[in-house]
């Protein structure tokens, strides 16, 4: 992380900072800490910086020996200047659309829970009449439409237990769209704690009364 040059003392009382960052400063006139900022975060250089370590974990911290092992390249210092300016004004550009594209996808999210929403509470036939429903979270449905518990309609049972079956939990499926995310596990690595179903079963999530609906998978 490299600080902005007029940072100071009023953002942070004492000038502390948490051991997992490294504080680097610059002993070369010809150093401009905004180009470094960007070159710091560029793929290549990050794989270079990795590679002079042995991590065995995520977030494990790297020293300075690290760091002076990885050679720069290390432009004149007029265009370390142009090329910062330059990354400094797209990259807001691409920043703003990302934030665009992901208020979109919020958007078409929500239309697909109202659509869910509608289709599985009133139906598709907007001539059928509708009717006090009888249910408490559940106002009005259609007069065609009959009531039941899950306990009248399905049951809670195992499938048979499969060779070389991989484990996913629910974790590992995206909230309304179902798409697997992650990555899956042997089951055999996870003792009796598992339970085997079939691929036309309905999953949902046990515990958490908050989450139940929103963690069912099909």
């Amino acid at each position: 992380e490299i600080l902005p040059s007029d940072w100071s003392s009023d953002v942070c009382s004492s000038d502390l900072m948490s051991s997992a960052y490294l504080a680097l400063y610059s002993t070369d006139e010809r150093v401009e800490d905004e180009y470094f900022k960007w070159l710091f975060k560029s793929d290549g250089y990050i794989s270079s910086l990795q590679s002079t370590s042995n991590l065995v974990r995520d977030g494990q911290a790297l020293r300075f020996a690290n760091f002076i092992q990885v050679f720069l390249p290390l432009p004149p210092s007029s265009e370390q200047r142009a090329i910062a300016a330059y990354l400094d004004k797209a990259c807001i550009g691409i920043d703003d659309a990302v934030q665009a594209a992901e208020s979109s996808i919020g958007q078409y999210l929500n239309y697909r829970k109202s659509m869910i929403d509608i289709a599985t509470t009133r139906g598709i036939n907007d001539a059928t009449g509708l009717i006090a429903s009888g249910i408490d979270w559940l106002e009005k449905m259609p007069r065609t439409w009959r009531v039941a518990t899950v306990g009248a309609i399905a049951t809670e049972t195992a499938a048979e237990p499969v060779e070389d079956a991989r484990y996913i939990g629910l974790e590992n499926v995206e909230s309304f769209t179902s798409r697997f995310v992650g990555e899956s596990s042997s089951v055999a690595d996870m003792g009796d704690s598992v339970s085997y179903f079939d691929s036309d079963a309905v999953l949902c999530q046990r515990s958490e009364e908050r989450r139940v609906g929103k963690e069912c998978r099909s």
